[in-house]
């Protein structure tokens, strides 16, 4: 009956850890203003910008006429990196400052057009507006429901251990050491993958657009799946450690 019960919980446990990381991720990394903008200079992103903004105006060149040319290059000749940092952390602090409630509308700074800023709500009207109100409430919700599930981890793994028996730090050392295993092989080939989709992401010629969100995924996502792998090289250390413990004290485990 006990092992029935270990067994469960552990086949719980796993699904639930990989649905905190995701949640960690998300409320910790990709929804905070600071890991994100050093995430950027930490790939060296901002200096990106110019050079596909400008590949992106040369593939369709063709297609312009004479001042639309012009009027590109000039813009080409303003982006520098230091520009392109400037108007990024603008806008993400906006962005950052509506997800924490601290503003109830989004103005994004845009400096190459009239007016150089314009209020996401307003632009897009009621629909928009209900759906900012949805996107603020989900967010502010994230901590807790973090928190509960994280308690909830917390039990299983204290469930899994008082069920053990006589051998319940070598069993609760199992369970992480399948957890770390686990989440090592998913987030080293998460990173194998990215690593060789990178050049895909931001590839010269597209849309400027595609390449914006190319670059914050080729900055943001090697950086995501380092935390996974460190969280779960520890939690194998970890099972390692308390099950060699276990082997040398087993007078400890009853």
């Amino acid at each position: 009956m006990r092992l029935s019960s270990r067994i469960f919980l552990s086949i719980l446990f796993i699904p639930i850890l990989g649905i905190f990381l995701v949640l960690t991720s998300v409320k910790f990394q990709l929804l905070n203003y600071n890991f994100v903008t050093q995430s950027f200079k930490k790939h060296d992103s901002y200096s990106k910008v110019p050079i596909l903004l400008n590949s992106s105006i040369a593939e369709g060149e063709d297609d312009l006429d004479k001042e639309e040319k012009q009027g590109l290059e000039e813009v080409v000749k303003i982006i520098t990196p230091e520009f392109a940092e400037s108007i990024v952390e603008r806008n993400l602090k906006e962005i950052a400052n509506f997800v924490d409630g601290k503003s109830d509308d989004i103005v994004l700074y845009f400096p190459l057009q009239k007016p150089e800023t314009f209020s996401l709500s307003n632009l897009g009207g009621d629909r928009v507006k209900s759906q900012m109100k949805q996107a603020r409430n989900t967010s502010s919700y994230l901590l807790l429901v973090w928190a509960i599930i994280l308690f909830l981890l917390i039990s299983l793994l204290f469930m899994h251990y008082k069920l053990g028996g006589n051998k319940k730090l070598k069993g609760t050392g199992i369970l992480l050491i399948i957890c770390g295993t686990i989440f090592t092989i998913l987030a080293t080939l998460a990173m194998f993958f990215l690593r060789h989709t990178a050049e895909d992401l931001i590839k010269p010629g597209k849309e400027p657009a595609q390449n914006l969100l190319g670059i914050l995924a080729s900055s943001v996502l090697p950086e995501i799946t380092q935390t996974w792998l460190t969280v779960a090289v520890a939690l194998l250390t970890t099972g390692v450690v308390l099950s060699l413990f276990s082997n040398f004290s087993p007078h400890k485990n009853s």
